[in-house]
């Protein structure tokens, strides 16, 4: 889980993270009338980055995955 420190999140999927970044943070408290403390929105963001880290590393597996059956 230290490899999450220095994590950068791909090219492919910046899209993907700026996106659900803005809905957890901005969106969707509006929408069900919830405010944020500063500590709470920190807690949010760091949060949303380890979740957003392991789907991210899940998702390279399972291609290193497909690429690998695909070569036998």
């Amino acid at each position: 889980m230290t490899n999450w420190l220095f994590w950068a999140v791909p090219e492919p999927l910046a899209k993907k993270y700026a996106i659900g970044l803005v809905l957890l943070i901005y969106v969707f408290p509006v929408f069900f009338g919830v405010y944020y403390t500063k500590i709470g929105a920190i807690v949010n963001i760091l949060w949303y980055d380890v979740i957003f880290y392991i789907f991210s590393k899940s998702k390279q597996k399972r291609k290193d995955n497909d690429e690998s059956d695909s070569m036998e």
